[in-house]
């Protein structure tokens, strides 16, 4: 519930004395307002949007701005295909004098499709949507847009289906990409400020969920995590990395091994299945706690009658990733049998790690196996367990690169490693990110093995 009115007075902290003070403007302002998205363009504070009532009946699509050298308020007169009043959305000012504009509501609910981003030009007062290549981020809001360097960092928020992520924007070539990163940035509602290269993140609204196989409940609760995004380069030429690691996926036909690989790999989901013929073969290289990682990942079919071909490529695996259907309990009750095909080919020592997937977990209605029993079975065969949706990409990335970080960890303890040798952001006792980046383009990146632009993120 929410008690007062929107209001409209401007503050101002004098950052040499950290004492605040209300100046005295000239023209007309802004009408009360919250939920609106403001950022500085040059010597203008520009004000966009918010809503103008307490119950969020009364959203807004107003443009303003205020020239902090004479202290004067203006609302320029506009043209061109402006975005709907909208509240909770975030504004960045990129190069070529434009505002660029993303998420927000319009009302109590948001569509489920990718959002459209929005250009307003400085010099012509004209807005624009504009055309951007790549797998658009999903409509969100109460999110942060922050822009370092040549790129924009979309950073979590509340989008239709729960997932809370994070994309970046290349501006000068206008593509999206999903970077790889490690660990989950469940958070809306949160502040975040551009130091240098870096964006720091504090606060927001988390939601601890608990899954059944009918319903999904959510328990909000107030974060008090900083994490630091730290915006590195690697450059070609590094491409095999500091250790390489083999994957191997296993499971029945049908569950989705493909379909995760493909999203992990390319961030591309198709609802088209074809079946593995033998073996396919995938290549990652991203940053795992620090580190470059080269990643080996290979999709096995699941049909009986290739299991002569595909136990040949169980042999020297790094790791094994067991993929069952939550909407079909028949591939959950193979799992045991597929584990079993695995140790006919390999020792599966305690340096090997295994992952349990719970894949398909979007389909709320049709769950057949609860989370409960997944992380049970994981239990019993000594694996971890994570509950992903290749469609979504609910955790894709987590599943995979959870098997990465235990891969790293265990070898760097057989090499005998300090542990605090990589240069991933500060750790700490608070939330991490870990690392990102990887084969997706990322900040300015190329997918594959020849080039791979990643980041780097801790917490405290």
């Amino acid at each position: 519930s929410h008690s007062g009115a929107p209001d409209n007075a401007l503050f101002r902290l004098e950052t040499q004395s950290l004492l605040w003070n209300q100046p005295s403007c000239g023209g007309s302002g802004p009408s009360p307002r919250f939920c609106h998205s403001a950022c500085f363009a040059d010597d203008l504070y520009v004000v966009f949007g918010g809503n103008g009532a307490a119950d969020f009946s009364k959203p807004l699509g107003d443009l303003h701005w205020l020239d902090v050298r004479s202290d004067q308020w203006s609302s320029p007169e506009v043209s061109g295909e402006a975005p709907s009043p909208r509240y909770a959305h975030k504004m960045i000012y990129g190069p070529n004098q434009q505002l660029l504009v993303f998420g927000g509501m319009e009302g109590n609910t948001m569509q489920a499709n990718p959002g459209v981003l929005y250009a307003f030009n400085m010099a012509t007062s004209t807005w624009s949507t504009v055309q951007v290549a790549g797998t658009a981020p999903l409509e969100r809001s109460f999110h942060t847009f922050d822009f370092i360097g040549k790129w924009g960092f979309i950073f979590a928020g509340q989008t239709p289906n729960g997932m809370s992520d994070l994309y970046i924007l290349d501006v000068p070539n206008m593509r999206w990409a999903r970077p790889l990163y490690e660990g989950q940035i469940n958070v809306r509602s949160h502040a975040s400020a551009v130091l240098q290269d870096k964006l720091v993140v504090f606060g927001g609204v988390r939601d601890k969920v608990t899954q059944t196989s009918k319903t999904i409940e959510t328990e909000s609760r107030i974060s008090k995590k900083l994490f630091f995004l730290n915006v590195l380069e690697v450059k070609g030429g590094t491409a095999e990395g500091d250790f390489k690691f083999k994957l191997v996926t296993v499971g029945d036909s049908g569950v989705g091994k493909s379909c995760l690989l493909t999203r992990f790999v390319q961030d591309y989901y198709s609802d088209f299945h074809m079946s593995t013929i033998g073996v396919d073969f995938k290549t990652v290289i991203t940053m795992v706690k620090g580190r470059l990682v080269k990643l080996q990942l290979w999709d096995t079919a699941g049909q009986e009658r290739f299991s002569v071909v595909t136990g040949n490529y169980y042999r020297n695996s790094d790791g094994f990733v067991f993929v069952y259907d939550a909407t079909n309990r028949a591939s959950f009750d193979h799992v045991e049998q597929w584990l079993g095909q695995v140790q006919q080919h390999h020792e599966c020592g305690p340096g090997i790690v295994k992952i349990l997937v719970g894949n398909k977990t979007d389909m709320i209605g049709q769950l057949q196996v609860t989370e409960e029993e997944g992380k049970a079975k994981a239990d019993a065969i000594g694996a971890l367990f994570i509950a992903t949706s290749a469609k979504t990409a609910a955790n894709v990335d987590m599943a995979f690169l959870t098997a990465a970080q235990s891969l790293v960890e265990t070898r760097r303890q057989q090499k005998q490693q300090p542990a605090s040798q990589g240069s991933a952001g500060a750790g700490g006792a608070g939330g991490t990110i870990g690392s990102l980046g990887g084969p997706r383009p990322g900040p300015g990146g190329a997918r594959g093995q020849d080039k791979a632009k990643c980041a780097c993120a801790g917490g405290k």
